[in-house]
């Protein structure tokens, strides 16, 4: 059941920029139903605008960067870096501009609708003159608490033993999560269960993917990084041969403000630092029979970055368009198999690598994250990647690869 009931705030808009660009001085109407309960999580619309601007508004993208300085909705906190709601913008065919949250709205809590006619007037790319800028606040009550319902799906790295100089981590949740919590709900303790503070790079914007189920926690890396200041005054994040966990707190909420069902520990031993570039020419093709649909295997010979080994490799065909099938990673992310849609067939294909392909430490292929120059070490970013050759088995050749 909706808790908050649809307002009207009212405003006859001075409306110097809009009726400056369109020639229509009606007056502007905004119309505000915010609701944490609604499907879509309710609406804040603009009535009245010009024609003319409306028709030069929808042929903007709902993500383009300039309309959160037209219109936003942002949370009133003592922190004034907190960035407005997240959501689509667009003109609705009844004649609105319309701003669709794209996560929930809490409550309790104020929020302040922000509404710029000369901005809005400039996106269209009208020409503007000097308007006054409306604010609104608005008190959006609490929800009852949902259940708990989302858990810590994956963790990555997910081997026992990680190199000392691990870049990164990835948190996977099961829902959408909430942002601006992880700074609180993430910890890194040692063998003694004391948390090691300072060692995740602070960021101003969370690092999510865009359904905000997987988090990207990195290491500070003025303290992985060799030769750096901040690593020889402060010492590395971990030391060789250490045990460590990473602990995540039941507390984080989801988008729907749920807690966890359950908070994580994921212990973990470090072996010596990994300063070699990535190798492809090292990695161990398992090749497929003719006429099957038998993954092919590709074993790296140690863990790579999981995100990027997910979509940086892929399989060329003989025709060399890239092939449609499943890509899955296994054995903590050691071992890349690959199911093609159709049957292989007769004929030579390429394992494509991109050059951004990362192991846990950050290096690339044919680039070491911290080469030292001084001692000629590689230092250049690969450009050109990897390409390593296989035929089907049951063709004469079959299960050679090249670089």
């Amino acid at each position: 059941m909706a808790l908050v009931s649809r307002l009207c705030l009212l405003g006859l808009l001075a409306g110097a920029a809009l009726s400056g660009c369109a020639g229509d001085s009606g007056p502007v109407e905004m119309r505000v139903g915010l609701d944490p309960a609604a499907g879509d999580f309710g609406t804040v619309e603009v009535w009245g605008l010009p024609p003319s601007l409306r028709h030069a508004l929808a042929r903007l993208e709902p993500q383009d960067p300039g309309w959160p300085a037209a219109l936003s909705v942002r949370a009133v906190t003592t922190d004034e870096r907190v960035p407005p709601l997240a959501g689509k913008y667009g003109v609705a065919k009844k004649g609105c501009l319309r701003f669709s949250p794209r996560f929930p709205p809490e409550g309790p809590l104020s929020y302040r609708i922000r509404f710029d006619p000369a901005a809005l007037a400039r996106l269209a790319g009208r020409p503007t003159v000097k308007d006054t800028v409306l604010q609104w606040r608005l008190e959006l009550p609490g929800l009852a608490p949902p259940a708990p319902a989302t858990a810590v799906s994956s963790i990555h790295p997910s081997a026992d033993v990680v190199p000392a100089n691990v870049l990164r981590w990835y948190v996977e949740f099961s829902a959408p999560m909430r942002e601006g919590e992880a700074a609180t709900r993430v910890h890194l303790l040692d063998a003694q269960g004391r948390e090691l503070r300072g060692a995740f790079l602070t960021v101003q914007q969370e690092l999510w993917d865009p359904d905000r189920r997987r988090i990207t926690l990195l290491f500070d890396m003025g303290r992985v990084k060799r030769g750096i200041r901040t690593r020889i005054e402060s010492g590395p994040v971990l030391r060789p041969g250490g045990s460590y966990a990473l602990m995540i707190d039941a507390g984080w909420r989801d988008a729907r403000g749920a807690p966890l069902v359950r908070g994580v520990v994921h212990r973990f031993r470090t072996g010596p630092e990994d300063h070699a570039a990535v190798d492809p020419g090292r990695w161990s093709l398992h090749a497929p029979a003719i006429g099957s649909r038998a993954p092919l295997e590709v074993d790296f010979g140690q863990p790579l970055d999981h995100a990027l080994a997910e979509r940086l490799v892929a399989v060329q065909g003989p025709g060399g368009a890239i092939l449609p099938g499943k890509a899955t990673l296994g054995a903590d992310d050691r071992r890349w198999r690959f199911a093609p849609d159709s049957p292989w067939l007769a004929g030579r294909y390429r394992l494509r690598v991109h050059p951004a392909l990362e192991d846990l430490a950050g290096n690339r292929v044919g680039h070491a994250f911290d080469a030292d120059l001084d001692k000629g070490e590689l230092a250049g970013v690969e450009k050109v990647g990897a390409t390593l050759e296989f035929v089907p088995t049951g063709e004469r050749g079959g299960g050679g690869v090249s670089e």
